[in-house]
């Protein structure tokens, strides 16, 4: 009987911005936005006087210049992240380059919202945003900024709820591969995780089971004083 592959939660204790996916090089060009939305402070906000209103995000830019993945890793205050989500559908990067090609990277992108009441006094500007159900309005004092934390900042342990599909690694001759993958990345507020990377695989059979197991996992969503926010993990993955 064949042993199933398990895996080993293990949290970072360190608060690092995922490097971009390729390898530094002296030729390596990272990816720039080429459009992206103007984006007003929902008007149920404006009263707060927020400073530097945004949400920061890293996103993962394909090769075609599409965002990938992306997981939101700070905002000035809830309610600015599900708008700025939005907004990344609409945007458009260039992507990665170097003397091979395009690459696929990661790239630390800052969503900022304009508030028209600040840029002119007296004027009344209108959007999109401002159409916001009158039942939410009353929460923009009670929702704070949400932040990543680190491991020994949650409320408890980082924990997997629900498991992914198991893939048993194969050669090129259909037999079993035996080995280690360790990946990196982040648990989001909702307990989904977002930009693997690996780290350590003994074989490309093994890197495509353990990034196969990912796509399934699901976690218990990690909060901070009860509020939810984001952590990193890294995850080995044995295959016996």
């Amino acid at each position: 009987m064949k042993k199933l592959p398990y895996i080993l939660l293990t949290l970072l204790v360190t608060q690092v911005l995922a490097p971009p996916l390729p390898a530094g090089s002296e030729g390596y060009h990272p990816p720039v936005a080429e459009t992206f939305p103007d984006l007003l402070m929902p008007v149920n906000l404006r009263h707060l006087n927020i400073r530097n209103p945004s949400v920061t995000a890293i996103v993962r830019i394909g090769t075609d210049g599409e965002i990938l993945d992306h997981v939101v890793i700070s905002a000035s205050h809830a309610q600015l992240i599900g708008p700025a989500e939005r907004a990344l559908k609409f945007a458009r990067f260039q992507p990665a380059h170097d003397e091979t090609g395009t690459l696929v990277a990661d790239l630390n992108l800052e969503v900022h919202f304009r508030d028209p009441g600040r840029e002119i006094a007296g004027t009344i500007a209108m959007s999109v945003t401002d159409h916001i159900d009158e039942n939410i309005q009353g929460l923009a004092h009670t929702q704070p900024a949400m932040q990543m934390s680190l491991p020994d900042e949650l409320d408890k342990p980082l924990s997997v709820s629900g498991d992914g599909e198991i893939l048993v690694p194969v050669d090129a001759d259909d037999q079993p591969v035996k080995g280690r993958a360790v990946i990196e990345l982040y648990v989001d507020a909702q307990g989904i995780p977002r930009l693997p990377k690996i780290l350590v695989s003994d074989h490309p059979a093994i890197t495509k089971a353990a990034l196969h197991r990912i796509e399934g996992l699901r976690f218990e969503p990690p909060t901070r004083n009860g509020l939810p926010t984001v952590v990193k993990a890294r995850l080995p993955f044995n295959f016996d």
